[in-house]
């Protein structure tokens, strides 16, 4: 998962356009090296912006004029004219040249039949090594695909665009898998319209059984990225319109409490 927003300096984005500016290809590192040096790389305001329904076209992403309004005017990431500025802007801050993108739901869904593996019941308590190995190649459990790598085509910092254009066949290649882990946890008196908010704003209460079993998705059900452009990447999904609203609401609320707290994108 990707690291909370650090404070920076420079000027927020404006209407329609991105906060980029040129990044020197001589000061980049992965992603991986900005992590372990503990500098982040923290995502941007930029990012909050966002509107991508992964499993759609290029053409269905959306990018929000003010990224701490939800209502604001939403304007296409991709059209036959060209790109968003937004397209262009880093990734992250600081920006990186390379990153490994992974599915943190199917990740979590690995790591939960791992638990239940009966792999356990072999393992030899004086050999760590040979533990992990056995776990990472047993055939009775579930294995999440590997991380895609996602680079710049020009060498310099990697770009909303690139992650999209990288990114977005790797899931819909992983669709059925990601659809099926995320039906488990579907409430079973999940009423036709998806989930509803009591006159408090608080969630309704519903019941998800203990069984293992995928259950059959919502029509309306939508899958979102998340505001991490990078790294394990958790994705959401919307069960109804009253949950997807909720959701742009709080994402607009966090970039609205980042931009109160002084933070601006470099």
């Amino acid at each position: 998962m990707a690291n909370a927003q650090a404070p920076g300096a420079g000027a927020s984005p404006g209407e329609g356009g991105s906060s980029s500016a040129p990044v020197s290809k001589n000061t980049l590192r992965t992603m991986e090296e900005i992590r372990a040096a503990h500098e982040g790389p923290y995502f941007s305001l930029d990012c909050y912006r966002i509107r991508w329904p992964v499993f759609g076209e290029l053409s269905d992403i959306l990018v929000l004029d003010d990224p701490a309004d939800a209502s604001s005017t939403a304007r296409p990431f991709k059209t036959a004219e060209g790109w968003h500025p937004v397209a262009a802007a880093p990734v992250s801050h600081p920006p990186f040249s390379s990153t490994k993108i992974s599915i943190f739901n199917l990740e979590n869904h690995e790591e939960y039949e791992k638990e239940c593996c009966h792999c356990w019941d072999e393992m030899d308590e004086n050999d760590d090594e040979a533990n992990d190995d056995m776990l990472a190649n047993c055939p009775d459990h579930y294995h999440a695909p590997k991380p895609i790598l996602v680079t710049s085509p020009e060498g310099g910092a990697v770009t909303v665009r690139d992650v999209v254009i990288t990114v977005n066949p790797y899931f819909n290649a992983h669709k059925e898998k990601i659809v099926e882990v995320t039906s488990i946890g579907v409430p079973d008196n999940l009423p036709p319209g998806g989930v509803k908010y009591g006159a408090g704003g608080e969630i309704v209460e519903y019941e998800v059984s203990l069984s293992l079993e995928p259950k059959e998705m919502p029509p309306n059900a939508k899958f979102y990225a998340p505001v991490s452009l990078f790294g394990s990447m958790d994705l959401f999904c919307a069960l109804g319109p009253e949950h997807e609203e909720r959701e742009w609401k709080k994402r607009a609320d966090s970039a609205r409490s980042l931009k109160k707290r002084g933070y601006r994108d470099p």
